[in-house]
């Protein structure tokens, strides 16, 4: 009987291990696939490519509103002048070589005598 005993515990003791062996597999597998179900949702990077999207879209319309109200500023038939063309830069350098004062080259060339002005600095410092 005693020899029984010695034969028998160890092969209970193993079947015992096996089981709980088994118990623990389970346990970890559910875990496992509760881990899988929950992780698609913290890595997923579209709610906060989304969120970036909502804020640009309303910087955006802010920005549209903004330059609507700008536009209404100006009269609609209102003619935007453009800036000096090549016939007008060649006529006030022309002009200025001849003697005339900036003042003057302005207001024969319909222009602010700043801009004259300006011109004739920039001629003299890439003349010399």
């Amino acid at each position: 009987m005693i020899d029984l005993a010695v034969r028998l515990i160890p092969a209970a003791a193993a079947a015992l291990s096996l089981i709980g062996l088994l118990a623990v597999t389970l346990r970890l597998q559910k875990l496992a696939s509760a881990v899988a179900a929950q992780k698609p949702e913290e890595d997923d990077p579209l709610p906060g490519i989304v969120a970036g999207l909502k804020w640009e879209l309303t910087s955006l319309a802010d920005r549209l509103a903004t330059l609507e109200t700008e536009s209404r500023e100006f009269p609609v038939g209102a003619a935007i002048r453009s800036g000096m063309n090549l016939n007008r830069r060649t006529q006030a350098l022309r002009q200025f070589r001849l003697g005339q004062a900036s003042g003057d080259i302005a207001k024969s060339l319909d222009m602010p005598k700043a801009e004259v002005d300006l011109l004739l600095k920039v001629h003299r410092i890439v003349s010399h």
